[in-house]
């Protein structure tokens, strides 16, 4: 009876000490919200944050949000950012606003530029690729996009913003 004790207590002890460190991480969600009205939500997602749960994982951005927002009616994530992208990401707190912003993004009223620092010089101040892209679900639940024949038509651009010693700052858009 005591060892069953024991091993209660210990699993209870553990849940508590992880339950304590995810309301710390959603805690500093808080600490990166850029914008906010009736409508939406901007936050600024760290890198190394997952935006949902799945993959492995309990918890992402809109359960933490959730957590913190029991009062909130609605919540949800109007677009992804992988788990290692940092970057601003949008969250309707409103039907019909997430219903706005998804048909902004299909019919391209929207445009998502992203920044990436790469390593060495960037030869050329424009480059354009193109590549059909086609969305996969890996088994542990991971969703991915790759090259292939079957994907749908894809183009991006990459232009030169800075040049560094050994590095360059681009902007890639759709």
């Amino acid at each position: 009876m005591k060892s069953a004790f024991r091993r209660f207590a210990l699993l209870n002890a553990k849940k508590e000490a992880v339950v304590a460190a995810f309301t710390k991480k959603w805690r500093a969600l808080a600490d990166v919200i850029l914008y906010e009205d009736d409508h939406i939500l901007v936050l600024n997602k760290p890198s190394g944050t997952a935006v949902h749960g799945g993959s492995g994982l309990s918890f992402g951005v809109i359960e933490g949000l959730r957590a913190l927002r029991p009062e909130a009616r609605f919540l949800e994530l109007v677009h992804r950012l992988d788990r290692d992208t940092s970057g601003v990401l949008l969250v309707a707190k409103k039907r019909s606003a997430l219903r706005s912003l998804h048909e902004q993004l299909r019919e391209k009223g929207m445009q998502k530029d992203y920044l990436a620092l790469v390593r060495g010089q960037w030869q050329s101040h424009v480059k354009s690729v193109q590549a059909p892209l086609l969305k996969n679900i890996l088994q542990s639940g991971e969703r991915i996009v790759r090259v292939s024949q079957e994907g749908k038509p894809s183009e991006t651009r990459f232009k030169v913003e800075e040049r560094y010693a050994f590095a360059t700052l681009v902007r890639c858009s759709r």
